[in-house]
């Protein structure tokens, strides 16, 4: 999807970015080659994917637990409360 996106639908991106970054002081011209190329985005979206849907899993996951009720008897105790009897 990446490679579609910066071949055909935004082809100067790559030189845009690079112009930018160089006369904004943000970068020297070596530094903004090195980093707005195709092969470092690719990269980057590999590694940062899979930690992204990690940590949105995480968070989900604090939002969504639930805890586990437990009969006992005539009570409902939580996981933990009947785990301490």
């Amino acid at each position: 999807m990446q490679l579609a996106s910066f071949e055909f639908i935004t082809p100067n991106y790559f030189t845009t970015a690079t112009q930018y970054a160089v006369s904004s002081g943000a970068l020297t011209q070596p530094e903004a080659e090195a980093y707005f190329n195709l092969r470092n985005y690719l990269i980057q979206g590999t590694l940062a994917t899979p930690v992204m849907g990690i940590v949105t899993t995480a968070i989900v996951a604090i939002f969504t637990r639930r805890t586990k009720k437990i009969e006992v008897g005539e009570r409902e105790l939580s996981h933990a409360e009947a785990m301490a009897d």
